[in-house]
């Protein structure tokens, strides 16, 4: 697995542990914006570290501890890998306008 830079470091070190524990961004006092945040997150899931969201008023970020857990963590992947592939396929399939 890739070492972690210190920001990386610091921001893993405040996403709670368990989906029961999960926490919004705002409540994670990361100190660092949101668009950053994002960022972040997503290099440390390209490392290995298996990072969950949960969206909604009861949602927010948790590390998962379990199988079932890593189950609900990936599965919003899935399913947008899923949706993006089935853009790409139409448009493939799709006519060409032509230029006048």
């Amino acid at each position: 697995m890739n070492e972690l830079n210190p920001l990386e470091q610091a921001v893993y070190d405040l996403i709670p542990r368990g989906i029961e524990n999960c926490r919004k961004f705002k409540d994670l006092n990361a100190h660092i914006d949101k668009r950053s945040f994002y960022y972040i997150i997503n290099s440390l899931r390209r490392k290995g570290k298996v990072i969950g969201a949960i969206r909604g008023k009861q949602g927010g970020y948790f590390v998962a501890t379990t199988e079932e857990e890593r189950v609900i963590a990936t599965r919003q992947f899935e399913a947008q890998v899923k949706e993006e592939m089935a853009i790409v396929s139409a448009m493939k399939k799709a006519e060409l306008e032509e230029i006048s």
